[in-house]
């Protein structure tokens, strides 16, 4: 943690191993305090004394013009240099304070005009940057109409007091950059970091500048009472919307899955689940959906999204299969969460098959619902006698919490969320509510869809929110879009090929 600052040069008269005396700038250069080092200000120093030399970090002491030695690398095997009395000192950077640009080899496939083999980002029209993910453009920092996913990061800014080490917020560990007056810090060397506090190796002067920087991946998200995989660190590979199970009148349930994306007019077939079921809910993550239970059905299965195929089996879920009647599910692309008839929630690794765990209570009863997820909270609404939400933090096994109220009651409702809002089709008629997933409160009117529908099934891209199936007499295949970030009515897209109803669709991740 260190200061640099612009051609300061100083003589000094010292001898020995101890603190160094500075003296006047040498000719061509600035003193400590011309260059702009304040007291008590940590600098990089370099000490030449004829062919000897030593680098190291020193706290600058403006009255008496001293500056401490704590050595780094020397002539003098890595030791402090018994100096003469005629050296200089200067600032400058270390090998450790800048960061490594990689530089590819003669046998490195170069970019080109018209393929940059995946390692180098491209600059769009309008400024923004892009690299090439999973054969897809990925855009970095606010995306505009980027399908495969959206690169962002937000930056906290924290001006020092005295002597100051921890500065707190909320932190993704894994995400996360530290820089001190702009000079990038060293994770473990110059700073620790946990989830809710930055604490410096050495502490800050006053005034100086902390900014931490989080760079944060935008998930795929969204599911209703069919589910749909989100999640802060997954990017969306493509633009993938899969039904699973059915009811059909006369014909019971069962095993379809179809997919759409989400500018078809009609969906194709996958394959089939291995057993056959309705109401099924669903998490997923980069390549692999999972479907959860469905009425009558404890069973847990799995597709990789990019391929058609049949599903393979996962495990089971630990609730009996009458209770797993309608099924609602989020996740964060690690972890799926879901609840079957009541309050129980469950949770699956999703990159690991197996059977669920126990997860706690979500809410007073989650039966025939939603649930949908910005990656971090996951919202559930409640049973027809109730409008109540409520919300868990998906990565952490506990007790659901109070969200707050929707407009009207909800049966059988479906969610689909992006990263910032969840819509909530309230099961029954046209209306479409929504929340902001982050923050506490009651919902708002966000628009209507273009026919009536119960039992609806919703999923999201992460930019388009879908309604495609229901149980409604004369509505079981119409497919209707959203902006999600933009309220407003739906339009129509059109219909699907097959007949799904009460609670069946989910978005994967990859196409």
């Amino acid at each position: 943690m260190v200061t640099l600052a612009d051609r300061v040069k100083v003589a000094t008269s010292t001898t020995g191993t101890g603190t160094i005396t500075l003296g006047s700038a040498e000719s061509g250069y600035q003193s400590f305090a011309d260059g702009g080092i304040a007291d008590g200000d940590t600098v990089r120093y370099v000490i030449e004394d004829g062919t000897d030399w030593e680098i190291g970090t020193g706290t600058y002491t403006s009255s008496g013009t001293t500056l401490s030695r704590t050595v780094t690398s020397s002539s003098n095997s890595d030791n402090a240099l018994n100096l003469s009395g005629s050296a200089v000192v200067f600032i400058s950077p270390a090998a450790q304070d800048l960061q490594i640009v990689h530089v590819y080899s003669a046998t490195t496939d170069l970019p080109s005009a018209t393929d940059n083999h995946g390692m180098i980002a491209h600059v769009h029209g309008e400024g923004a940057m892009y690299f090439a993910h999973g054969g897809n453009w990925v855009e970095l920092a606010n995306a505009d109409d980027v399908s495969s996913g959206t690169y962002d990061y937000s930056t906290t800014e924290f001006t020092a007091t005295a002597s100051q080490t921890a500065f707190t917020g909320t932190y993704d560990v894994d995400h996360t950059e530290v820089y001190l007056n702009g000079v990038l810090l060293l994770p473990t060397t110059d700073y620790t970091i946990n989830s809710t506090t930055v604490t410096l190796t050495s502490a800050a002067a006053l005034n100086d500048v902390v900014q931490v920087q989080q760079y944060v991946i935008a998930a795929s998200s969204g599911g209703g009472s069919g589910g749909g995989g989100s999640g802060t660190d997954i990017d969306w590979g493509g633009d993938r919307h899969v039904n699973l199970g059915g009811y059909v009148t006369g014909m019971g349930n069962r095993n379809w899955i179809d997919y759409f994306s989400s500018t078809d007019s009609t969906s194709s077939t996958f394959g089939d689940l291995t057993v056959a079921r309705y109401s099924c809910g669903s998490v997923s993550n980069q390549t692999r959906l999972v479907a959860l239970g469905g009425f009558n059905s404890n069973v847990l299965d799995y597709i990789t999204v990019s391929t058609t195929g049949n599903a393979t089996d996962f495990g089971d879920t630990n609730q009996s299969a009458s209770y797993n009647a309608y099924v609602q599910s989020a996740g964060d692309g690690t972890y799926g969460v879901y609840v079957g008839n009541g309050s129980t929630g469950e949770y699956i690794t999703i990159a690991t098959t197996g059977n669920a765990s126990q997860f706690g209570s979500i809410g007073a009863n989650i039966y025939g619902s939603g649930g949908g997820g910005d990656g971090t909270y996951g919202i559930f609404t409640e049973n027809a006698s109730t409008s109540a939400i409520n919300y868990i933090t998906i990565g952490t096994s506990g007790t659901g919490s109070t969200f707050g109220n929707l407009l009207n009651s909800a049966s059988y409702a479906g969610l689909c969320s992006d990263n910032t809002y969840t819509m909530i089709q309230r099961g029954t008629g046209t209306d479409v509510e929504y929340v902001t997933t982050a923050t506490t409160g009651n919902s708002s009117d966000f628009g209507d869809l273009t026919v009536s529908k119960t039992f609806s099934s919703m999923s999201s891209d992460g930019t388009y929110g879908i309604c495609a199936g229901a149980s409604t007499s004369g509505n079981t295949k119409v497919m209707d879009k959203f902006t999600i970030a933009t309220t407003g009515n739906a339009t129509d897209m059109g219909d699907l090929a097959r007949s799904f109803s009460y609670h069946t669709q989910s978005s994967g991740s990859s196409s």
